[in-house]
């Protein structure tokens, strides 16, 4: 009962989590596949990971930071529910943007 009640509570932040990480792993995708085709990384911190220590890198700090976000908006969904589900909502469309963006410099 506990963890249903927690899942409740917790729904919308859980949705905005869930879109947000896939989004985060997309960009992944479309950042090595632009790279792969001449692209540069805009982001200095992944620029580095990329292109001097491996994808391995690249991939744990993207999806560990992904990860870490979502694990400490959800902990404090409950005290604050709608600071929580605005952040979270507003990462997931920038998400999304930066994808689009990708995307676009894929086929441009």
């Amino acid at each position: 009962m506990e963890r249903v009640s927690w899942i409740n509570g917790r729904m919308q932040q859980l949705k905005f989590g869930l879109m947000f990480l896939v989004l985060n792993s997309t960009d992944a995708i479309l950042t090595k596949a632009l790279i792969a085709d001449g692209g540069f990384e805009l982001n200095p911190m992944a620029r580095y990971a990329l292109l001097t220590k491996g994808s391995w890198l690249f991939w744990l700090g993207k999806v560990g930071l992904g990860l870490f976000l979502v694990a400490l908006f959800l902990r404090y969904a409950l005290e604050f529910p709608q600071f929580t589900r605005n952040v979270l909502k507003g990462i997931t469309i920038a998400m999304a943007i930066v994808c689009a963006w990708n995307a676009t410099g894929l086929f441009i």
